[in-house]
């Protein structure tokens, strides 16, 4: 997190870090739209305004959040769903034959 708030020009303190990082967890938790779009994005926006920066940066840091630690996971996980279903295929394909 701290990386990626240095990627859009942020160097936050490590008391901000510590509140940026409990208030994404809580706003993970909160059941939201689709893949908590906007969740993260509030809890960012929220947590950096009180230390001055603004919504377009605290919304850009949060969305680079969301597309490499989540995002990255998501599409390892599809990879790797989808290679388990074609490999269960393939068995059942052999077994039956």
């Amino acid at each position: 997190t701290w990386a990626m708030l240095n990627a859009v020009g942020i160097s936050p303190p490590p008391a901000t870090l510590v509140l940026l990082v409990g208030m994404s967890g809580l706003a993970a938790a909160i059941p939201s739209a689709p893949a908590n779009l906007g969740t993260l994005q509030f809890a960012f926006i929220t947590v950096l305004a009180t230390v001055g920066h603004s919504a377009a940066v605290s919304f850009a840091a949060a969305s680079l959040v969301q597309v490499f630690f989540l995002g990255s996971v998501t599409i390892v996980g599809a990879v790797l769903y989808g290679a388990w279903s074609l490999r269960s295929e393939s068995w059942s394909a052999h077994g039956s034959g």
